[in-house]
C-alpha cells in the first residue's frame, strides 16, 4: 500500500483509492496530511495542538490557531489574555496584568 492509504487497487497495491482519517488526495492523486494535521511515519496522520493552525509535530506549531498566539513561545497567549484550551485566547479581567481564567489573576498591575 502507498504512504497514507486506507485502502488500494488489488492489482495496483501502490495506488490509493482513499486515504486514511486525517489525510485527502492532493492535485497528483496521491494521499497527503490535511492542514491541521502531521504525519506519523508515512501511515497516519495526527491533529495538531488547538494552539496551532499548521504544526509538524505534536508539540510543534509552524503557524498558531490565534494571531494574538507567540509562535516564538509555541503558540501562547499574551499577557493579558488566558488560553481556556480553546482555539482563541481570552482577555483577562480589566484588573489583571496575567490570568489563568476570566476570574483568576496571576498578577495584578501596580
Amino acid at each position: 500500500m502507498g504512504q497514507l492509504c486506507a485502502t488500494c487497487t488489488a492489482d495496483k497495491p501502490a495506488v490509493c483509492t482513499t486515504c486514511v482519517m486525517g489525510a485527502n488526495f492532493d492535485s497528483n492523486g496521491v494521499c497527503n496530511c490535511l492542514t491541521g494535521f502531521f504525519e506519523i511515519g508515512g501511515v497516519s496522520c495526527q491533529s495538531c495542538s488547538y494552539k496551532c493552525a499548521t504544526c509538524s509535530s505534536s508539540g510543534s506549531c509552524n503557524t498558531c490557531s490565534d494571531p494574538l498566539r507567540d509562535i516564538n513561545s509555541n503558540c501562547s497567549c499574551p499577557n493579558g489574555y488566558y488560553d481556556d484550551g480553546t482555539t482563541q485566547c481570552k482577555v483577562c479581567n480589566s484588573i489583571c496584568k496575567t490570568c489563568s481564567s476570566s476570574t483568576q489573576c496571576t498578577s495584578c498591575f501596580s
